[in-house]
């Protein structure tokens, strides 16, 4: 389950509170499950409040910077017929948060030690619910510090050695990396055990389709790194797959204008340059990393095994 998921289930659960506060529940609950469009001054992918808050508190607190004239935008966003629509005046503000959104994923949202070290976690938590030490209904009521003393007093193997190098900061290192034909150069490692695979347009929607690979799926995941693992002859936990986090996000997403005649323009169709540039730097981050130990990566990226592993999964 998702984080909107997880907020109308806790919506759900407290009915009585929300009406004693006065709140009309049904609309709350509506707007939550995206049946009102009313969600979208909270939710939308480009102008969402929630969306420009954590944009600009991220900026501030990892690379120190936030979007131009965040602030003005926010006082210049419309809800009109069904949909969210900006003044005229505010385009460069509106195309400078697209620009700073994509800027973040580079810099922090996709960059590989935090994604190596989330998909551990991610791990982490799923053995402990395959041990029976949590349960899935326990995961939004812990908060992280409840979540990290589960893992640190857990029995389970996999959680007590992966935890052990989280601790230590010794994430897992990158073996096999697939990326798209025109950026694989860019990911060469000069000296390091690392393989690298150029794959074309097809194979990127091929491997982003696979149910095997999806985030979501970590029972899929964790029987794909088992074939891995005994393809390559190495600990069946001595690999990890981080894929793509959340691919969808990459897709650019088009911005109404309101208009003085009140016609809406497109920002799109007035900007289309500045769509194509998000696409490409979108096709640019894309990457899917096999991932273990120091001392595997050697036999994991070996030129055998590694092509195995390239076939395995390019089907």
């Amino acid at each position: 389950m998702d984080n909107d998921g997880l907020g109308l289930q806790i919506i759900k659960g407290l009915r009585k509170p929300i009406e004693a506060c006065g709140i009309d529940y049904d609309l709350l609950k509506k707007m939550a499950s995206h049946d009102n469009p009313l969600y979208l001054a909270v939710h939308d992918k480009n102008l969402g409040m929630e969306k420009l808050d954590y944009l600009e508190r991220d900026g501030l607190y990892t690379i120190l910077a936030r979007p131009a004239g965040i602030e003005y935008l926010r006082r210049h966003v419309y809800f009109i017929n069904g949909e969210l629509a900006i003044d005229e005046k505010v385009i460069d503000n509106a195309v400078e948060a697209q620009n700073f959104y994509m800027k973040m994923y580079k810099n922090v949202y996709l960059r590989k030690s935090s994604a190596i070290a989330q998909r551990m976690v991610q791990k982490m938590v799923y053995h402990l619910i395959a041990a029976g030490e949590i349960t899935v209904d326990d995961l939004p009521k812990l908060t992280d510090s409840e979540l990290v003393g589960f893992i640190y007093f857990s029995r389970d193997e996999t959680v007590k050695t992966l935890y052990r190098f989280l601790r230590r900061r010794d994430l897992f290192r990158e073996a096999i990396i697939f990326r798209p034909e025109a950026f694989a150069k860019s990911e060469e490692k000069n000296g390091k055990s690392v393989k690298v695979f150029g794959v074309t347009s097809g194979e990127i929607k091929g491997l982003t389709s696979s149910p095997s690979l999806k985030q979501k799926n970590l029972s899929g995941l964790e029987e794909l790194e088992g074939k891995i693992a005994a393809l390559s002859g190495i600990p069946k936990n001595s690999v990890l797959i981080v894929p793509v986090f959340n691919p969808d996000r990459f897709t650019a997403k088009d911005i109404k204008i309101y208009k003085s005649n009140g016609n809406p323009e497109s920002l799109q169709k007035l900007l289309p340059a500045h769509f194509k540039n998000m696409e490409e730097i979108a096709h640019s981050y894309w990457t899917l990393r096999i991932c273990t130990q120091e001392q595997y990566r050697n036999t994991l990226s070996s030129p055998k095994v590694a092509k195995e592993i390239f076939d395995l999964l390019i089907k």
